[in-house]
């Protein structure tokens, strides 16, 4: 497992900020191993509306907090970076269920997964606004 060591005081240093977090990737991977947001909480010694503020993007974890989430969800802390698109590594990858997709759709649906979905009901409506009129 990657353990970052000195990479994220480096980049909080170069960019004023900490490291990029995916939230998203914490809940998924919590939620498949049926772990609630207390027993990490509980781990890594915050409150649990914390670990909802990370879920959500509002907040980030300590690099200590970071590697004991890891460790508990079997992951790697470049994959909760974003640094990795392998939640389990050493694990065979899953193949892919839509093989069919363009490099455009998939890009697509990552787009659309950064907002609500009500926004997201509202793009699509545009967009099929946008297809009846180049039908026309």
């Amino acid at each position: 497992m990657f353990l970052f060591g000195n990479a994220a005081p480096a980049y909080e240093a170069e960019t004023g900020s900490r490291m990029p977090f995916r939230g998203d990737r914490l809940q998924t991977l919590r939620k498949e191993a049926g772990i609630i947001q207390a027993d990490i909480a509980e781990e890594i010694g915050v409150r649990k509306d914390q670990i909802s503020r990370y879920e959500t993007g509002t907040s980030s974890p300590t690099p200590d907090g970071l590697i004991v989430m890891a460790q508990m969800l079997n992951t790697s802390a470049d994959y909760l970076l974003g640094l990795s698109n392998v939640p389990h590594p050493g694990a065979e990858p899953e193949p892919d269920p839509y093989p069919e997709l363009s490099a455009t759709e998939r890009e697509m649906i990552v787009f659309m997964r950064e907002y609500s979905a009500t926004s997201q009901a509202g793009m699509l409506r545009a967009l099929r606004a946008l297809r009846d009129a180049w039908e026309r």
